[in-house]
């Protein structure tokens, strides 16, 4: 199992959505992956957290399957604490763009491309998914979990 951690901010808590860069792993490695399987945080977790959690859970599954497990960060969090949420919205969207540019650009154009999200993640996962889809990138799966999007987010456009 290759594991590989992805970022689009730059503080612990909070702070803007940054185009996104591989914080840990190697990027040939990331470009030469048949499969990988984006694990993507919910709402209100710090940069740390957020990072030891998906890390664990990756490794969970990666006993399971032989993916290359791709933890996402985006700022999905503020000093504030849960005050933020109805503002949290747009950096789950600005987030999206930029996992799937990253993605565009990264990732092998045959990839086999996976997401498991939780809760304000989702909103992250089906905005890249979108981009991806459009662009024609495989996805074949997704796993959305007490996700936080509007109920028709996954009809048929």
């Amino acid at each position: 199992m290759h594991a590989f951690e992805l970022s689009c901010r730059n503080q612990n808590v909070g702070g803007p959505v940054v185009p996104a860069r591989l914080i840990r792993g190697d990027s040939v490695e990331f470009q030469l992956r048949e499969q990988l399987t984006f694990l993507v945080h919910g709402y209100n977790n710090s940069e740390k957290k957020a990072s030891t959690a998906l890390a664990r859970f990756g490794a969970k599954l990666s006993s399971a399957n032989s993916d290359s497990m791709v933890s996402v960060l985006w700022p999905g969090d503020h000093w504030t604490g849960a005050a933020s949420f109805p503002w949290e919205g747009r950096d789950a969207d600005l987030s999206a763009y930029e996992l799937a540019k990253f993605i565009i650009v990264n990732a092998r154009e045959d990839a086999d491309l996976r997401f498991v999200s939780h809760s304000l993640g989702a909103r992250v996962v089906m905005g890249a998914v979108d981009r991806l889809v459009r662009r024609n990138r495989r996805v074949s799966q997704i796993c959305l979990m007490a996700a936080a999007v509007d109920a028709d987010s996954l009809a048929a456009s």
